[in-house]
């Protein structure tokens, strides 16, 4: 039986981490050996997983605070381990780039299940640099390969760990035709190892889900918004309240509902008091099951400034709900659809699009399921 190996910061609440979930399960469990390492085994998706599904704890020194790994040394009088990694430090601190500090902090940490060999090992975080450092440098296996999910375009002056190990992976997967073209453009040298993988989504799954889950219940009579996402920077929910603003302005009687949590969630809030909208927007928090939600609303917005394939996008497609969505790199599969808006990543273009979807009709969708792309990855270990 072959044996693959994901390694994964958490299986938190995230489009990534559903992504490897669906992944996962499509996997024939009976022909594959498959383990999954975790930085953090903390995570809302882990009850997901296949029951045959092999969890493990990676044991790493990458999340051990500089500070604290300094302070050992000193206890443990490896006195040209200090010198070394005060170099490494300095090294991070003026270039952003970690190799050589996860270098120094991991001298001494074994490889992955006492150096056991796997078919294949997949840093399915390529742009977390501890994942791909330690499937790199941590774990014995024929094949290598990433998996990225990020716009690379908006990343590469930190993406050490690609320039540094892309020519040795087997492959380096990407979520959509369009990053892959921005990833050639950036990394032309690794042209020959990219492909395309769809992140897989189950239809049937989201539809039976939408039928279970809990939905609006604040009796509001006026038009919903909804958007689903980690509360951060570049998910662009500060840009949905500004929006929203202007929205309230011109007298439409909206509310915009916001389903995630994440660092940004009291920046939003502070931010919708001070325009005055605190009213006209609701903090759902995280849902492993936003799928009633997303048929229930009158408009879902997807505002992001940066993506490379939107999994809530995709899944909100699933329902014939008018959409708006900021022009970014996965915004391909929006296209084609006639109640699909497609704006320019702005506060000013965005409440047009939304203003305009407030007065589309909601589709009759019959969702088809894509097939998923696991040849690719199998066929690297037959």
């Amino acid at each position: 039986m072959k044996k693959i190996l994901f390694i994964q910061p958490n299986l938190d609440i995230s489009g990534m981490s559903k992504s490897l979930v669906e992944l996962l399960h499509v996997i024939p469990l009976n022909e594959y050996e498959v383990h999954v390492g975790l930085f953090s085994t903390i995570g809302r998706f882990i009850p997901q997983l296949p029951r045959e599904i092999h969890i493990h704890k990676v044991d790493s020194m990458c999340d051990v605070s500089n500070g604290a790994f300094l302070l050992s040394l000193i206890k443990s009088f490896r006195l040209i381990d200090v010198f070394l990694f005060f170099i490494a430090y300095l090294h991070n601190k003026f270039t952003g780039k970690y190799y050589w500090l996860y270098h120094i902090k991991n001298k001494n940490v074994p490889y992955f299940m006492d150096g056991e060999l796997f078919d294949m090992v997949i840093s399915y975080n390529a742009r977390a640099e501890k994942c791909s450092y330690y499937a790199m440098e941590k774990v014995r296996a024929k094949v290598k390969c990433f998996w990225i999910h990020q716009d690379v375009s908006y990343i590469t002056n930190r993406f050490e760990i690609m320039n540094r190990f892309g020519r040795e992976c087997s492959k380096i997967f990407l979520p959509c035709e369009e990053a892959k073209r921005r990833f050639d453009l950036v990394f032309p040298n690794l042209k020959d190892k990219s492909d395309v993988f769809y992140c897989i989504i189950s239809v049937e799954k989201i539809l039976r889900l939408a039928n279970q889950g809990e939905t609006f219940d604040d009796c509001f009579d006026g038009k919903r918004i909804l958007t689903v996402g980690r509360l951060s920077d570049e998910k662009g929910q500060k840009m949905a309240i500004r929006s929203l603003k202007i929205l309230l302005d011109k007298g439409n009687k909206v509310k915009w509902y916001f389903i995630g949590d994440g660092k940004d969630k009291d920046v939003c809030k502070q931010l919708a008091t001070e325009l005055g909208v605190e009213n006209n927007v609701v903090f759902l928090g995280a849902n492993t099951n936003p799928y009633r939600y997303m048929q229930d609303c009158d408009v879902y917005v997807q505002p992001s400034l940066s993506e490379s394939f939107c999994m809530t996008l995709t899944e909100v497609m699933c329902f014939g709900n008018p959409i708006v969505c900021t022009n970014f790199c996965g915004v391909e599969q929006l296209k084609g659809r006639a109640n699909g808006y497609i704006v320019d990543i702005s506060v000013e273009a965005l409440a047009d699009g939304v203003e305009k979807a407030l007065l589309a009709p909601k589709l009759d969708v019959m969702p088809k399921q894509r097939t998923p792309d696991t040849d690719k990855l199998f066929s690297l270990i037959q």
